[in-house]
């Protein structure tokens, strides 16, 4: 019976694919996988919480980024949306696209440069999406819901695209160190400056296919209406 503890996975499927729909915490769902995946392997409930903390502790780096939601929403609350609105609303030439597109040159620009400078949390929601609406907006006036979804997905592709095609042309990124390991174990020698170099081809690649998509995708909601 082997096998048992996969059944945590189970849960944690299940509860991720029923979470929009009944409103379930994506981090209860993992944690509740866990905790049944410990007792079904024949842990203790004080074996299994030491093994969350101890995992807490030792992967602490990647939860820092928990500290600045407190400030986001503070800057929320005291008008950033609407501040990022009024000011797309006094730029005639602004559209969605091109928002999107810019903001994602930024973002591959600054992780291709090893800066954390993004999010969707810190960046993407408070900052450009607000920006990226008020553009379409700004163009029509009674733009559809279907519209404004659309303008917001375009923000988090712009966020995805930059992040994640260009973050390896940094030689000190966990990709790119994750990447040298494993071919290492494989009998592979390789430079971290040569993969990084290897990746500097996708990154053009990705700036220039979001340059197609987001202009597409501006003609695609704002009609005859980019100029």
């Amino acid at each position: 019976m082997g096998w048992l503890p996969a059944l945590g996975v189970l849960i944690v499927v299940l509860g991720l694919a029923l979470g929009s729909k009944y409103k379930i915490n994506p981090l209860l769902a993992v944690l509740a996988g866990g905790i049944v995946s410990g007792i079904l392997g024949g842990l203790s409930i004080t074996e299994i919480l030491e093994t969350i903390g101890t995992a807490f502790v030792s992967s602490r780096t990647m939860i820092l980024f928990l500290i600045m939601l407190p400030a986001i929403g503070i800057a929320e609350k005291h008008g950033l949306m609407e501040q990022m609105k009024y000011i797309i609303s006094k730029l005639k030439g602004a559209t969605p696209g091109r928002i999107s597109y810019v903001y994602q040159l930024i973002r591959e620009i600054s992780v291709a440069t090893g800066m954390r400078l993004g999010g969707h949390a810190a960046f993407v929601k408070p900052i450009i999406a607000p920006m990226a609406e008020a553009a379409l907006l700004q163009k029509i006036k009674d733009a559809s819901e279907e519209k404004i979804d659309t303008v917001k997905a375009m923000t988090a592709a712009a966020e995805n695209f930059g992040n994640f095609f260009a973050q390896n042309i940094f030689p000190a990124a966990a990709g790119i160190l994750l990447i040298q390991g494993v071919m290492e174990e494989l009998g592979y020698s390789v430079q971290l400056t040569d993969l990084a170099r290897a990746s500097i081809p996708i990154g053009i690649i990705t700036a220039i296919y979001g340059f197609v998509y987001f202009m597409i995708l501006d003609r695609k909601v704002l009609g005859g209406e980019t100029q």
